[in-house]
């Protein structure tokens, strides 16, 4: 817990200190120490976003190794977690590790929209800003970049929700890649967390690595009599598919 609050000015080793951590308090609960799962359950509460999500999903792993379900307090508490907390990640990793317990996972804003801008990553001043409703799908939205673009639909693409590409955590692959889930196809909006500001990476073509930046601008409660997923916004010139050299 100490190493969890220690504060060090430019330490680029505290990322690994506060996994390291809470992978120990995470081991101890599992070999039945119930002061390290108390202990664990404060992380989830901590003032740090990044250790409440970890906290999360290692208190989580408790029970994945003792191939226990959760209980209900503890299914309550994830949650309170998935609905209030104010930030993605601990909001995420809540719902995911509900999914994988099979327990109902909320949706938020079931009559809304979300509104994505989606920007190329070595060009950020050409986007497009796309509304989905919160029923559909990463898949959905994979499919109405590729039209906003013009690009063909050719190619193995996946989500990154935390903005880190390559991050197995947070990623949602292609329904094409059948050995590694989640699916974008069963990925539901509004099942993911999503708070707006969030920024997260769409990954389009393991070859050429093309790489956009989606960001969460707006969240609406209720949807307009429309077709969706609907492109709204449109600001420059895509590039050509296969010309990397006008990025």
């Amino acid at each position: 817990q100490d190493m969890l609050n220690r504060p060090r000015p430019r330490d680029t080793f505290t990322t690994k200190r506060r996994t390291a951590a809470l992978a120990a308090l995470a081991y101890l609960a599992v070999h039945g120490s119930a002061e390290a799962e108390a202990a664990l359950m404060q992380g989830t509460q901590h003032a740090n976003a990044d250790i409440r999500a970890q906290a999360v999903s290692y208190w989580g792993e408790i029970y994945l190794a003792r191939k226990q379900s959760l209980p209900e307090p503890i299914a309550a508490a994830l949650s309170a977690i998935a609905v209030h907390d104010p930030a993605f990640g601990p909001r995420f990793q809540a719902r995911e590790l509900l999914r994988e317990m099979e327990l109902p996972v909320p949706l938020d804003n079931p009559a809304g929209v979300y509104t994505f801008k989606v920007k190329f990553k070595r060009a950020k001043t050409i986007y497009r800003v796309i509304e989905i409703k919160s029923k559909q799908t990463l898949d959905e939205l994979h499919l109405a970049i590729q039209q906003a673009i013009h690009w063909g639909n050719d190619h193995l693409y996946s989500f990154f929700m935390n903005g880190v590409t390559h991050d197995d955590r947070y990623r949602f692959s292609c329904p094409y890649e059948e050995d590694t889930p989640p699916w974008t196809s069963e990925a539901i909006i509004g099942e993911l967390g999503l708070v707006k500001g969030h920024k997260f990476v769409y990954y389009f073509d393991y070859g050429d690595s093309h790489e956009f930046e989606v960001v969460v601008t707006d969240i609406q409660s209720t949807a307009a009599r429309a077709k969706y997923p609907r492109l709204i916004d449109s600001q420059g010139q895509a590039p050509e598919q296969y010309d990397r050299g006008e990025w």
